[in-house]
C-alpha cells in the first residue's frame, strides 16, 4: 500500500489556529482607534458647522451659527433678519469643555460657501482639539485630539 502526499486534518487545524491568533494580535494595531474625549466632540461640531453651510448653500442666503460654550447651547438664524432657523444642546461628552474667545463663538456662512468665524477649542482628558472653518471654502477643519 503506497502512502498519499499532502496534509492531514489535524496539521491543518493547527496552522490554521496559529494564523487566527496572529491575525487577533496584529488586527488592533492595523486599525486605527476610534476618536475619544475632545477628537469626538469636535468631530461632532465640525458636522455642526457642515450642516450650517450646506444649509446656506441650500436656501441661497447666509446662515449663522452660534455657539454658546458658557450655556452649552447652540443656534441657526437666517441672515440678516436674524429668524432662528434650528437651536439645540452642544453635544459634549463628560470632562470636555469648548471654549471661544472671547464669549459665544459666531460663524456666518455665505450662499457660495464661505465663511467666518472663530477658532474653538475643546479640552478634557488630558487632550485638546481644535476647530476651524476656511474662510474660503467654510469647511470645516479638526485637528489635534
Amino acid at each position: 500500500m503506497r502512502r498519499r502526499g499532502g496534509f492531514t486534518l489535524v496539521e491543518v487545524v493547527v496552522v490554521l489556529v496559529i494564523l487566527a491568533v496572529a491575525a487577533a494580535a496584529v488586527a488592533p494595531a492595523l486599525l486605527s482607534p476610534a476618536p475619544r474625549g475632545p477628537a469626538r466632540a469636535a468631530a461632532g461640531v465640525g458636522r455642526m458647522l457642515a450642516s450650517a453651510r450646506r444649509l446656506a448653500v441650500d436656501r441661497g442666503e447666509a446662515v449663522s451659527l452660534t455657539l454658546n460654550p458658557a450655556a452649552g447651547t447652540w443656534r441657526a438664524a437666517a441672515e440678516p433678519a436674524g429668524d432662528s432657523l434650528a437651536a439645540g444642546r452642544i453635544p459634549l461628552p463628560e470632562g470636555v469643555t469648548l471654549a471661544a474667545a472671547p464669549g459665544p463663538a459666531r460663524f456666518v456662512f455665505h450662499p457660495l460657501g464661505g465663511a467666518t468665524g472663530v477658532p474653538l477649542t475643546l479640552t478634557g482628558e488630558g487632550r485638546t482639539a481644535r476647530v476651524e472653518v476656511d474662510r474660503w471654502t467654510g469647511e470645516a477643519r479638526v485637528s489635534g485630539g
